[in-house]
């Protein structure tokens, strides 16, 4: 399998990912049921002071009642129904992401797969797409099977008053949560994927064993680049590129990882030490606040960014981009998934678009690549 074939192998298996997510919008849970709000109150009985006037009011108070429980389901049904609603957007918004990401960058390395080491940078990195994938589709199916259960003790109440047989109101409402009509429908294929044919495993693995694992990752053997401490403000891109891969072998990140913050560092400031934003709020290589208290000596930035990066997913993060992410736009989030959700999205696409030159830069500095 040549790398394209596997870039559009991965493709087609986050496009399988992305459509079992809903397309429409979030349904109306009130809509499912037979009778809605808006009813009076119970008329009154009868004045008088007979037998028969005492069984209607006791009867009225008992429908009263059986009525003010059913609104009270019928609210928490419609609740449910719009929160399922609102679960299958949101992972049809991120599914789309991560395959709209991985479009990105297959486009932007192609011309990488023509060496082995650029394949598996490329297989490196399409991985943890599949990967974050993977996790939406477990995450969706979890929220889901939350309000399954939610929707299942709502059907055992309105179980539970048409028993008691109150008032004879036809409760059409278990029926509709389960007929496809709201927020749920659209997500039954979510747990198919994964052991289907041709499905995460089998497409990763025949591509893995033509080009060999992702363990096989080649890395330089020995120190490269450049220690910490002899930067300065003038140092050049070259120099200040050869410092962070240094470091980040140092602190035991991979090469690809390494590349991707590489790739950070050029978007942000093009490996220049003195650069400054517009408005003169951020500053030096990661282009960092004041926060960070080493920000205008080249060598405490590259550690700071590193020191904090460790806190964000490190080097066992299983999307250094995401990692990054979380780091530069939103780092006090509790976690990269939620930054991304929450973040401003064409940050990954601009950190990823520097991938083509990083690859070439690390490959001038380490000597391979």
């Amino acid at each position: 399998m040549s790398v394209a074939e596997f870039v559009a192998g991965v493709d087609r298996l986050l496009t399988r990912g992305h459509g079992l997510f809903p397309a429409g919008g979030c349904g109306e849970g009130g809509q499912v049921f037979a009778a809605g709000a808006g009813r009076g109150a119970v008329p009154a009985a009868p004045g008088g002071d007979s037998s028969l006037t005492g069984g209607a009011t006791a009867a009225g108070g008992a429908y009263q009642q059986a009525q003010t429980g059913t609104d009270g389901l019928d609210e928490g049904s419609g609740q449910a129904i719009t929160d399922g609603g609102a679960v299958g957007a949101q992972g049809r918004a991120a599914s789309g992401l991560i395959r709209d990401r991985a479009r990105a960058v297959g486009a932007a390395t192609a011309g990488l797969g023509r060496s082995p080491a650029g394949a598996q940078l490329i297989m490196a990195t399409m991985d943890q797409h599949l990967a974050a994938m993977q996790r939406q589709l477990d995450q969706t199916t979890a929220q889901n099977r939350l309000l399954a259960l939610r929707l299942r003790e709502l059907a055992a109440g309105y179980r539970g008053i048409g028993s008691a047989g109150m008032g004879g109101r036809p409760l059409s409402g278990p029926g509709g949560l389960t007929s496809g009509s709201g927020g749920l429908s659209g997500l039954s294929g979510l747990t198919g994927l994964g052991s289907s044919p041709g499905g995460w495993s089998r497409l990763v693995g025949s591509a893995r064993r033509a080009r060999g694992s992702r363990s096989a990752e080649a890395a330089p053997r020995g120190d490269v680049g450049t220690p910490l401490g002899g930067l300065t403000l003038d140092s050049t891109p070259h120099e200040v590129a050869a410092a962070i891969i240094h470091e980040a072998r140092r602190r035991g990140y991979s090469p690809h990882q390494t590349i991707a913050i590489l790739s950070a560092a050029m978007q942000e400031s093009g490996l220049r030490p003195r650069a400054v934003s517009p408005n003169g709020l951020w500053r030096s290589i990661f282009q960092q606040d004041a926060g960070y208290p080493g920000r205008n000596n080249p060598n405490t930035a590259i550690s700071g960014f590193f020191d904090r990066l460790a806190h964000h997913g490190g080097p066992s993060s299983p999307d250094i981009w995401k990692s990054i992410f979380w780091l530069q736009q939103r780092p006090g989030e509790s976690s990269a998934e939620a930054a991304v959700a929450h973040g401003r999205r064409a940050y990954l696409s601009e950190i990823e678009s520097q991938l083509p030159k990083a690859t070439a830069l690390y490959r001038s500095i380490a000597g391979m690549w």
